[in-house]
């Protein structure tokens, strides 16, 4: 794919996204890649099956929980100014917050919702309709929260504690969530490409989701009738846009120490630092996500180590990685299809050449299978969801409902391969790369009380 000089010609970057698109039966996408002072970019196929209007490079999608990293840069602009800190209580920027547990409510910091381990259920994502105080009202309906694990004693990844964020952004700022990333980041950074208000949609380019067909098993080319997640989740991933091309140039600041392409600091050198240095470890890695840090993951691959994030409504997929020893952004935006495969395919074949980072692939499957099976056996749920796991013939199978808000979204039941270690893997339909399900923490008689996957702990019920 590379040349003898290591580097991407525009014509090639096309040409692997053509053929990838087709591949992975994906409607469209637009790649974004800066290495060595120069950035390459290729769109490729529809933004939307029944418009067949073209992906351009100005083309917004949504890029899901990317937003974290925005969302932790503007808590550490505040922090730069003197009017945030990390380690303060949540209470001591919302005074009415509250969750069931009084010690948490007491004691969740800042710093606890930027690196997920405020053991808040993650996935609370009630619609509290549109408008300047909806993520105010979301705050209020957080008072009845459980914990998936003790705060600070553990790591899930939890949306919540980014929309909780995004409500200190207002209240500090006196602005909308929106208003803020507007003001403070898009505008800043040049960001033309990039919207979070939808009244900011208009005439734009914009992405539309699709979703698997039923009539059509492995096709997913069916335009999604469910726009997005609800807009009071916005910090956390549910509405802002972009280009490939604004998302490698927000990163280009993170890169660059702070500054922007124009030599303008957006951000203190000492927070870009904070923001890239692990703060705990993930206790299943999925794709080589190892830790995490404020807002981003770190990632150990084979011959050194990425920062990125990525990111999934309904229908779209993000991918963001950050190499920051030789320089090398990659941003990948995605409108359905096989997505993990699709950004396996592309990355592996440009960004990762470039920057001699190889992601490890996903365990394999062990010869010698658990003597008992039946020690997994349970239902373990989550604030977003219940997965049953049961032995059927001889092999392990895993059922998982997902909930947003009043939307109950069932997953086919999934069979389940021994990988080792109490870890199992899990292939979907129209994908080459497994899920990987931990069974963690065993009681007195061996049963598994942790279900994690998804980077999420689900907790034994039965």
């Amino acid at each position: 794919m590379l040349d003898d000089a290591m580097t991407i010609k525009t014509e090639q970057l096309q040409t692997l996204l053509d053929e990838a698109i087709v591949r992975r039966k994906t409607p469209g996408a637009a790649f974004a890649l800066w290495h060595d002072g120069t950035l390459q970019s290729a769109t490729s196929g529809v933004l939307n099956v029944e418009t067949g209007e073209p992906v351009k490079d100005e083309s917004l999608f949504q890029i899901g929980s990317v937003t974290k990293v925005l969302t932790a840069t503007l808590i550490m602009q505040l922090v730069d100014r003197g009017l945030v800190e990390l380690d303060l209580p949540v209470r001591h920027y919302l005074s009415d917050f509250r969750v069931a547990d009084l010690m948490v409510t007491k004691n969740v910091t800042v710093r606890h919702l930027l690196n997920h381990t405020s053991g808040l259920g993650g996935d609370f994502m009630t619609d509290c309709g549109s408008g300047p105080d909806n993520l105010a009202r979301y705050v209020d309906r957080c008072a009845l929260l459980t914990q998936v694990h003790p705060l600070n004693k553990g790591f899930s990844y939890c949306n919540t504690g980014f929309v909780i964020a995004g409500r200190i952004i207002e209240v500090v700022t006196g602005l909308t969530y929106d208003e803020a990333l507007k003001q403070f980041l898009f505008e800043p950074l040049g960001l033309q490409n990039a919207a979070s208000d939808p009244s900011d949609l208009v005439d734009r380019s914009v992405s539309a989701g699709h979703v698997p067909d039923p009539e059509s098993p492995g096709d997913s080319r069916k335009l999604d009738t469910i726009y997005t997640i609800p807009t009071t989740t916005g910090p956390a991933g549910a509405t802002p846009m972009m280009s490939a091309v604004d998302l490698v140039t927000f990163a280009r600041m993170h890169l660059d120490g702070g500054v922007d392409t124009g030599g303008h600091r957006i951000l203190s050198e000492p927070s870009v630092a904070t923001m890239q240095t692990p703060q705990v470890d993930v206790p299943v890695p999925a794709r080589d996500i190892n830790r995490w840090a404020l807002g981003w993951f770190l990632a150990q691959g084979q011959g050194g180590e990425l920062i990125g994030h990525d990111g999934a409504t309904i229908g779209q997929c993000a991918y963001l990685r950050v190499h920051r020893e030789t320089g090398t952004i990659g941003a990948l935006l995605v409108n359905g299809g096989a997505a993990n495969d699709l950004m396996m395919d592309v990355f592996s074949r440009s960004f990762d050449q470039l920057t001699g980072v190889k992601m490890f692939p996903a365990p394999e499957i062990s010869n010698q299978q658990p003597q008992d099976l039946s020690i997994y056996e349970g239902k373990y749920h989550s604030l977003g969801g219940v997965s049953r796991v049961l032995v059927k013939e001889g092999k392990l199978t895993v059922a998982t409902s997902n909930r947003i808000d009043d939307l109950l979204l069932e997953e086919a039941p999934l069979s389940l391969e021994y990988a080792g270690d109490h870890r199992f893997l899990a292939s979907r339909p129209g994908s080459e790369y497994p899920t990987i399900y931990g069974f963690l923490q065993p009681d007195a008689e061996g049963l598994p009380q942790v279900l994690f996957t998804g980077m999420r702990v689900f907790n034994r019920e039965t």
